[in-house]
């Protein structure tokens, strides 16, 4: 198959949009991204789209796929008419999650959120203290927050309606000694999850570098104290967004705990984008002014979903050219260590960027270390086993591998062997049973429609 027939299945995917719904917050908190869009000359230029046209951009993403948006800012709870938005997305078909840092919550909006019928709300915190909390994000947030945290948790089972609650730290200088903290204060204020998460060198995190930077080894020691917490037993759900697949197995066989390996990297334009508050719809959120392209820059235009359309955007021939070349990269040829991993491709796509800068082999510095640990400790960790999966991370890889999931409807037992994968007996029956339960919806769908057909067809004579 060619690369535009690839592209043209490609793009029918479900899509998921990260959105930053507006670029007011109340907050100034030391690492964060957004104030590389939204201040200075060209925040200025990026104003918040009114609430009819947020449901007019809706209307465009249900029409085009999208079925997943992820509300993020500034603070999305400074607009008013959030849980309006939210409530309109749901009525499409959009299932909506929103990250907050928890401050503007009140007992009205904890109740509105039930019928808003938002699935998700990640809360902001960065310390299990109020000192080392608010020495990044602010004076008295963290009390704020946690009470706020209590509150939903309260309302939900008083309710009993579902609504999942997590956090998502970012680990830094600031708070990396109370990292283990961090997931008891999780399971002591009824969180769902917790997902350790590092620092992005963007916007404001630029500036507080050298304050909140941890070194890639720091960084790794930090999974480790968290697999050390998990082997005991701990029970609070627990995701560490540190580290890659290779990280993940070393620290799975170095602790004997069962971390899912999930596959990760890069699926933008595949069936993610990034909307900024002004509806100017993205690749992703690096990818917002321009990319490297052979040492050259490569401007990337600024395009209005409301203006001109999200389908007119999204299948430009600017971003067809633009994914054909992200994705039609040999990774083993231009990376190491991904060039000796069996993770590579199936399991992790490395950001394509540095690639098409073309300048020399990419040196992914935490595997690396991974490596030396492993070889410190004599795990071996590059041998070409199977990878062993679970029903969620061959779901997962489902959703971001168009072909994948066509050939695991087709066969699964062939699918898992031909990607290196396996499954256990239990986990391999919930596949089975998810495959079988889509092929009778389908063939309900298939003879609906065949009744439908009869009545507004003539007989073939």
């Amino acid at each position: 198959m060619n690369f535009n027939n690839q592209y043209a299945l490609l793009r029918n995917q479900i899509k998921f949009m990260q959105w930053d719904i507006t670029k007011r917050c109340n907050l100034r908190c030391k690492h964060c991204r957004s104030t590389d869009y939204y201040e200075g000359k060209q925040g200025e230029q990026i104003q918040d789209l009114s609430t009819e046209e947020v449901f007019q951009t809706l209307d465009d993403l249900a029409k085009n796929g999208v079925n997943r948006i992820h509300f993020l800012g500034g603070e999305p709870f400074m607009r008013p008419d959030l849980l309006k938005i939210v409530k309109y997305a749901s009525t499409l078909g959009i299932v909506c999650s929103i990250n907050t840092n928890g401050t503007l919550l009140t007992d009205e909006i904890i109740d509105q959120l039930f019928d808003s019928h938002v699935y998700l709300l990640t809360f902001s915190l960065d310390g299990a203290s109020p000192e080392t909390n608010d020495r990044i994000r602010g004076e008295g947030v963290f009390d704020k927050v946690c009470a706020n945290i209590r509150a939903v948790d309260r309302a939900r089972k008083a309710k009993k309606r579902y609504l999942r609650i997590i956090t998502s730290p970012v680990i830094t200088k600031v708070n990396r000694h109370e990292a283990k903290e961090l997931c008891y204060l999780a399971q002591d204020l009824g969180l769902d999850s917790i997902i350790l998460t590092t620092l992005r060198r963007k916007g404001r995190a630029k500036e507080n570098l050298q304050d909140l930077g941890l070194t890639l080894s720091e960084e790794l020691d930090v999974a480790e104290e968290i697999a050390q917490l998990i082997a005991t037993g701990f029970k609070q759900h627990i995701q560490l967004g540190i580290g890659s697949p290779l990280n993940t197995e070393y620290l799975n066989k170095k602790y004997h705990i069962n971390l899912p390996i999930s596959p990760g990297g890069c699926n933008s334009l595949k069936m993610k984008g990034f909307i900024q508050p002004d509806g100017a719809l993205f690749p992703c959120q690096e990818l917002t002014h321009y990319y490297i392209l052979n040492q050259k820059k490569k401007e990337i235009a600024r395009s209005s979903i409301p203006k001109q359309g999200f389908d007119s955007i999204w299948n430009s021939q600017n971003y067809v050219d633009l994914m054909q070349k992200m994705f039609n990269i040999d990774m083993k040829s231009c990376n190491t260590p991904c060039d000796r991993c069996k993770y590579i491709v199936s399991y992790c796509y490395p950001c394509p960027l540095p690639a098409l800068r073309n300048n020399g082999t990419i040196h992914h510095e935490s595997c690396m270390e991974t490596l030396r640990r492993a070889k410190r400790d004599g795990i071996e960790l590059l041998k070409d086993e199977v990878i062993p999966a679970d029903f969620y991370a061959v779901v997962q890889k489902a959703i971001d591998d168009f072909q994948f999931r066509t050939d695991l409807l087709l066969d699964l037992d062939q699918t898992l062997r031909k990607n290196n994968m396996c499954m256990n007996p239990k986990e391999k029956e919930k596949m089975e049973t998810l495959i079988q339960t889509i092929f009778k919806r389908l063939h309900e769908k298939i003879d609906q429609f065949a009744r439908t057909e009869a009545y507004t067809h003539e007989p073939i004579s």
